[in-house]
């Protein structure tokens, strides 16, 4: 089960995109019943959704309102979760597949 969280919430942490969805933020909180909440860091403004999975993996979506990609980036606390085992729980706990996936970070999956 999926648990949304507030910024007041979140765990701080060093959080890295490990992949890209094929999927936009609109399409995400249709399918996923998913709150993005915008926000903005000294890059850009983006859109946000904080989560956790029941075995205590944080993961954020995330997508820059500039971005030239459409889908939405999934970042993890890599120094935290199996990076590989983690991708695959949040994929499944989202009811998404590999197929959903654009990109994957090289330094952390193959």
């Amino acid at each position: 089960m999926i648990k949304q969280h507030d910024f007041d919430t979140w765990p701080k942490d060093f959080y890295v995109a490990i992949a890209s969805l094929k999927c936009g933020v609109s399409e995400l909180e249709q399918k996923c019943k998913l709150k993005f909440r915008t926000s903005e860091d000294d890059l850009d403004s983006f859109r946000v959704a904080l989560l956790e999975i029941d075995n205590e993996i944080f993961f954020m979506l995330m997508r820059y309102e500039q971005s030239s990609d459409t889908g939405v980036e999934i970042w993890v606390a890599v120094n935290k979760v199996d990076v590989h085992g983690a991708l695959e729980e949040i994929l499944s706990e989202l009811g998404l597949t590999q197929a959903f996936i654009d990109w994957k970070n090289p330094h952390y999956l193959e």
